[in-house]
């Protein structure tokens, strides 16, 4: 069988978070295993992780980003892909776009150099041109949510059965219900940026707790605080404070862990999976719709936007729910239940289905 081709477009920054990069390699990973060649195409942005793309063993396209206002970007970007396809002589087999910036006039200019373009959304906020478009989030009204902004002949995947999550949790045999009368094992993880330092803020709320705690926290490769956090985790007294950039081995803390708190990216679903109860804190607008519809689904427990939380408020949350071993098992029950974790084969199946 020919090499078939695959470019994905995505981004990782501080301002973004590491979200759609790690989904997009949760896919990458797979097609390849299949015998399709991967290659990145992403923005040097400050955040970036191109490097951490190519240490996995595949090609990352740098885009320059010279222009200065957002319509010379987007053609800019796109004169840059088109020319390095033309260069390799070689046909784009499915072009896949994971890029909140990104919308139908980008995607149909690229459209003549490739042979099917996909999607992944999750905001339904702008038109598409695509053959195929995912959105892994469980809103209620998926059905519906793409019907004017794709063309009807586009073949939507649509909620958690398609959910992408990483082969270090695919893999996972078994998955428990968190039973512990109190919840002393805390993991904090709050994407792979956090540029709003919200970890800092937890660890100060923490430190309000009476009930001694051992406490993870896992700082993703963006984040520009990295040194902030361990100098404040070194200060703290009543609690065992461990903390550890790029964790290799999430799934395990997971696992430890008898309650989360996270942002509300992608690392939400991976916690739902291995059944670990959570408290999701908005870190982003582009979050609040879909962290809303799984504290809806009783898959997580939604605390609200980071600036109206005080930390009177977290300390009060905290004191409900290390507690309540009641709450704790509905949210885990709620989130292994409804995640299975071969999302990622289903996507790959249908995209090797339709390349001919």
């Amino acid at each position: 069988m020919a090499t078939k081709n695959i470019l994905i477009r995505a981004d990782a920054s501080t301002d973004i978070g590491t979200g759609h990069i790690m989904r997009c390699l949760s896919l990458a990973r797979l097609l390849r295993e299949h015998d399709y060649s991967v290659i990145f195409v992403c923005q040097e942005l400050a955040g970036n992780l191109c490097d951490f793309i190519e240490e996995k063993n595949f090609q990352v396209w740098r885009l320059l980003n010279n222009p200065q206002n957002s319509d010379q970007i987007w053609q800019s970007e796109v004169a840059q892909i088109i020319s390095i396809i033309d260069r390799r002589k070689s046909k784009i087999d499915w072009l896949i776009v994971d890029h909140y910036s990104i919308d139908v006039k980008w995607e149909s200019e690229l459209r003549p150099f490739v042979k099917r373009i996909m999607v992944i959304d999750d905001l339904a906020d702008r038109f598409h041109d695509c053959d195929l478009l995912l959105d892994q989030t469980p809103y209620k009204n998926l059905t519906t949510r793409y019907k004017s902004l794709v063309s009807s002949s586009c073949l939507q995947l649509l909620g958690s059965d398609y959910l992408m999550l990483r082969s270090e949790f695919t893999n996972k045999s078994k998955r428990f219900t968190k039973k512990v009368a109190i919840a002393k094992k805390i993991l904090i993880t709050m994407g792979g940026s956090d540029a709003r330092n919200i970890t800092c803020w937890l660890l100060e709320a923490l430190e309000k707790i009476q009930t001694p705690l051992s406490i993870k926290i896992a700082i993703g490769a963006s984040c520009p605080f990295f040194d902030k956090i361990k100098m404040l985790a070194a200060t703290v007294t009543l609690h065992e404070v461990y903390v550890e950039q790029s964790v290799n081995n999430i799934s395990d803390w997971m696992n430890w862990s008898d309650l989360a708190i996270c942002a509300g990216g992608f690392t939400t679903y991976e916690l739902a999976f291995m059944g670990t109860p959570t408290l999701v804190i908005s870190a982003s607008w582009t979050q609040l719709e879909a962290i809303t519809t799984l504290h809806e689904l009783g898959i997580i427990k939604f605390i609200g936007e980071f600036e109206a939380i005080s930390i009177e408020n977290m300390v009060d949350i905290l004191n409900g729910i290390l507690f309540n071993i009641e709450e704790r098992i509905e949210l885990s029950y709620h989130g292994s239940k409804k995640i299975d974790g071969y999302g990622v084969i289903r996507v790959v199946e249908q995209l090797m289905k339709d390349i001919t």
